[in-house]
């Protein structure tokens, strides 16, 4: 058998130094010329925000200004300039708090129809509200006191105060609203429960006219259900006169698990109101705190989330059938009075004769509290923005983005100084900041990097070139050696021959 020996490197084609160095070489250029292409298709668009204007908003107090004319009718005011000033002062300290900026002067011809309007009378010491006009009677009993007097109803009016437990039930702005109006029976084969209720008809005589009245706050949008096994998830505990829900178990009340009470698909706000029947054997059902009031309504607050009324229908052996009407008119006045808590609709004051009724000076006070919260959280929304851009280096910053920071920015103006509009194109401003600086603190394109650090870069990318380039370099760096190496060789060989 014959020997069959390997062929020299020289006889191998690509094994010849220069045919190796280009090819090596040839793997040097692909990755010069494929890295700055690779760089253009991975960059990422990063446009400049108005971050000087963002950050001058930051800690500037919003003061909506206020116009209040007093109209001294019958001249019972001795130096009504002098009353204008001290009722300025002791007005000064409820509504800058509030941040209002109110101008009080006399009487003169306003220029506005959302200004204000103080008329006094000679009477029986009377107030009333007519639109934004409050009409004040005074006699000799009331006139000492009567700077006083106006400062604390005044106040009431315009700047009205809330404790914190009323603030922690007040739902969030929203310009969409949805209403779910549930009935639900714990157990409907017993006597004395409800298959139906007539709220469709009922509701446009008496809630209706409310939302209507809420209308420049909030569009609403009303479903109703009805629901045959609403069970509780524990056990009321037996009285004498009953069976009692303790306050502990109001806070487990609404039975998520088994209720179906979720409304359509929806991003708006969803304010619940439920009739709850209790089965025969929990009857009567009572609340902890109310149970020295003998009726057959319980109902109870569920703070910025909807309103809560048991009802214990009377032992009348009953079939089933629909819920009276003169039972569900009853209900419906107490979601009207859960739905103005929900909404952060102030208390009533003496000078409103109709207790029913929203007058003009709560809905622009409601209007004016959202307009400056909306603003504030306008403001606190832009400002993370640009923190979180300035901390996120490889966050893309896209037309849409900066479209909606200076849409936000431009409706903002309008309250830096504020211009003298209405409380309802306030509101819309304050609304649209809100909306948009919202939009694009949650844009896709930058929350899809908020988790995204630089190390995970790293963790993506070494995977794929550490193999590549490795290689690469050291066959690089060893044939660099060689090519030296031959490069000194032949200079000493160069020299033997000439010597």
């Amino acid at each position: 058998m014959a020997d069959t020996a390997l062929p020299a490197e020289s006889a191998v084609a690509f094994q010849t130094p220069s045919i190796r160095r280009l090819i090596i070489l040839s793997y040097w250029v692909a990755v010069i010329i494929g890295l700055p292409i690779w760089l253009y298709t991975t960059s990422i668009q990063r446009l400049s925000l108005p971050e000087s204007q963002v950050i001058s908003l930051q800690g500037q107090p919003v003061d909506i200004p206020v116009n209040l004319y007093l109209d001294d009718v019958d001249n019972i005011l001795a130096n009504s300039d002098h009353f204008v000033r001290t009722l300025q002062t002791s007005l000064q300290s409820c509504t800058s708090s509030a941040g209002l900026a109110l101008v009080v002067t006399n009487a003169q011809s306003s220029t506005s129809d959302y200004d204000y309007r103080l008329v006094l009378k000679a009477g029986s010491a009377d107030c009333k509200i007519d639109g934004r006009s409050l009409r004040w009677e005074v006699n000799r009993a009331n006139k000492a006191s009567l700077a006083t007097q106006m400062t604390a109803t005044l106040c009431e009016l315009l700047a009205p105060r809330s404790s914190a437990a009323h603030e922690r039930r007040v739902v969030q702005y929203a310009p969409k609203v949805r209403l779910a109006f549930s009935l639900l029976n714990e157990e409907v084969f017993m006597e004395d429960s409800f298959s139906s209720w007539n709220i469709e008809s009922l509701f446009q005589g008496h809630v209706a006219p409310l939302l209507e009245r809420l209308s420049p706050l909030h569009n609403f949008s009303v479903e109703s259900q009805t629901q045959f096994y609403a069970p509780l998830a524990f056990d009321p505990q037996r009285v004498d006169n009953g069976h009692v829900i303790s306050r502990d178990q109001l806070t487990v009340f609404v039975n998520s698990a088994e209720w179906t009470l979720a409304s359509g698909v929806t991003t708006d706000p969803v304010l619940h109101f439920l009739l709850f029947i209790p089965s025969k054997e929990h009857r009567p059902l009572h609340i902890e705190s109310s149970m020295e009031h003998d009726d057959n309504f319980k109902a109870f607050l569920v703070p910025q989330w909807g309103g809560v009324v048991i009802y214990n229908p009377p032992a009348l052996g009953q079939p089933l059938g629909p819920l009276p009407d003169t039972v569900l008119q009853d209900v419906l006045s107490i979601y009207e009075n859960q739905l103005l808590a929900l909404l952060g609709v102030s208390a009533n004051s003496q000078c409103i004769t109709d207790s029913s009724d929203i007058s003009q000076w709560q809905l622009d006070a409601l209007m004016r509290r959202r307009t400056i919260e909306n603003v504030n959280r306008s403001v606190d929304a832009l400002n993370s923005i640009v923190k979180v851009v300035n901390s996120i280096q490889q966050m893309p910053v896209g037309k849409d983005v900066r479209e909606d920071v200076n849409t936000a920015l431009d409706a903002l103006a309008k309250f830096y100084p504020p211009l003298p509009l209405s409380p309802s194109e306030l509101l819309a401003y304050s609304d649209r900041a809100l909306s948009t600086s919202s939009h694009a603190f949650f844009n896709p394109g930058m929350l899809a990097l908020l988790y995204f650090p630089d190390a995970h870069n790293y963790a993506v990318y070494l995977p794929l070139f550490a193999p590549i380039l490795v290689p690469l370099f050291v066959t690089g760096i060893k044939e660099f050696k060689v090519w030296r190496k031959q490069r000194k060789q032949q200079k000493l060989d160069s020299h033997k021959k000439a010597e």
